[in-house]
């Protein structure tokens, strides 16, 4: 493997937990920094969204969660062919309109090449929309993840080609770019980043990785929910009282409903979870641990729950970390610094945590084929070049069968007749 065990387990296991990162110099330069061509913030009618999305359709949705979920993002265009990704709020998330309004008018004054920008809003009625920058090339969760499990398969033949495992050098460039990302909204005073996870990282036409601006919108006026899983969550948030308190009913009402009815064992586990998991307030320190997750992502190809991993890594089992991908790709002191720097970041004092400038100057010397673009390190057609999916296609990319039944039915296909066509 690209990194050796040996010497990788050593470094990790010595590492200085209170070592400090060297600060950044400011990485707003030509190419990074301000977009130019995107339109200022605006107001759109409901009535422009519903014709950009075809009525809301099925077939446009593009969030992994699908149409059930509590906020939904479709993919729409505009008359003048701008295409859009549309965020639909839940009805009750943001009962206040001039609050709603505030907050994305706040996000909307933010522009930068490495975030997928918001274009404007929707605030009519019951009715609460974002509307930004569509990016046609997926998340980072499909393309790290998913991709593994359809390699190789007639689905995969079908809708991603010749798909293969996302390169070390991408990687380091997806690290790069989110770390940039963060630099810059926390510079513009937004340093807030809700449910930082591989779904919010979206590649653009030339396979640029960018960060989506929905993130920096709260999911709600209170702005309390934290809705990662449970065990991704920032340890500061299993502090609180209220947390403290449903443990305590756990271990205390576990053996009585054993002895009365079972499944209501259960029901309170997931009682407890969801309550322990929206119990938290975002944080600047809570994004970087987020941050962190995201580095053992790329690093390992799956989404680890950090104590695991900290735990293979004070164990020097490395091995079991990386990625079986990645082997002879990088170099045992590349890996070593990413340990090291994911290790920063999800320190359990939040105050020990690395800030967004600091991780970008770990980062950069980290960078290989720099000068590669990111659509050949991603394997994917660019610009002009990029072929869009059919409705089939896309719904067979999010692995959605109910669309793929409607698409199937809506082109009159019927199971077992016609074979001769």
């Amino acid at each position: 493997m690209g990194c050796g065990c040996s010497k990788l387990s050593a470094c990790c296991w010595t590492l200085d937990q209170n070592g400090s990162i060297p600060e950044a110099a400011n990485v707003e330069n030509e190419g990074k920094g301000e977009v130019d061509g995107l339109p200022a913030f605006r107001e759109y009618s409901i009535d422009t969204l519903k014709t950009a999305t075809s009525g809301f359709s099925v077939e446009n949705i593009v969030s992994e969660h699908g149409e059930k979920a509590p906020n939904v993002v479709y993919k729409g265009k505009l008359e003048n062919q701008r295409w859009i990704a549309v965020k639909r709020f839940n009805r009750s998330a943001w009962p206040d309109a001039r609050q709603f309004l505030e907050e994305a008018r706040a996000v909307g004054q933010l522009r930068n090449h490495r975030l997928a920008n918001l274009l404007g809003c929707c605030c009519e009625g019951d009715e609460r929309l974002l509307v930004a920058e569509f990016m046609t090339n997926d998340t980072l969760a499909k393309h790290l993840f998913h991709c593994k499990f359809m390699f190789g398969s007639l689905a995969s033949a079908i809708v991603f080609g010749e798909a293969q495992p996302m390169k070390w050098a991408m990687r380091l460039r997806v690290a790069l770019h989110l770390a940039e990302a963060l630099e810059y909204c926390t510079s513009k005073g937004r340093a807030l980043y809700h449910d930082l996870n591989a779904y919010r990282i979206v590649f653009d036409d030339e396979g640029n990785p960018r960060l989506s601006c929905f993130g920096l919108m709260k999911n709600s006026r209170d702005g309390k929910s934290y809705s990662t899983n449970l065990a991704f969550t920032p340890p500061e948030y299993l502090r609180t009282e209220v947390c403290l308190e449903m443990l305590f009913i756990l271990e205390y009402r576990y053996v009585l409903m054993l002895l009365t009815h079972s499944s209501g064992v259960v029901w309170l586990y997931e009682l407890c979870w969801s309550t322990v998991s929206t119990s938290g307030r975002v944080t600047p320190e809570s994004v970087i641990y987020s941050f962190g997750t995201l580095l053992l992502d790329l690093l390992s190809g799956k989404h680890i729950p950090p104590s695991h991993a900290l735990d293979l890594i004070r164990d020097r089992n490395i091995q079991m970390l990386t990625d079986s991908c990645l082997e002879g790709q990088f170099s045992n002191d590349d890996g070593t610094e990413l340990v090291r720097l994911a290790s920063r970041c999800l320190q359990y004092e939040p105050r020990e945590r690395p800030n967004p400038k600091s991780l970008v100057s770990a980062i950069i010397p980290l960078q290989r084929d720099a000068e590669v673009p990111s659509h050949v390190l991603m394997g994917i057609r660019a610009g002009a070049d990029a072929v869009p999916l059919s409705p089939l296609g896309e719904s067979c990319v999010r692995m959605d069968l109910t669309a793929i039944h409607e698409v199937l039915e809506n082109l009159g296909y019927k199971d077992d007749e016609g074979t001769a066509t």
